[in-house]
């Protein structure tokens, strides 16, 4: 299922912070060092002027996120 990202989503922001971190640590990208690096980046793409969807599975596992301007 796809629906839309909120602030109110902790879990999902952790979860796709997380995937941020481990998709692309062997990439050799710095953009994100942290945890927190990374959810900062996760809720920077919640403003009112963006979309930010995520896709989740039948145990409610975020699989996958999209967010644009």
């Amino acid at each position: 299922m796809i629906v839309d990202l909120t602030r109110e989503n902790k879990d999902a922001i952790r979860q796709i912070a997380e995937l941020l971190l481990n998709g692309f640590r062997e990439t050799g990208s710095t953009s994100w060092r942290h945890i927190d690096e990374a959810a900062a980046e996760v809720v920077d793409s919640l403003q009112a002027d963006r979309i930010s969807r995520i896709a989740i599975d039948e145990r409610g596992v975020v699989a996958g996120w999209i967010a644009g301007i």
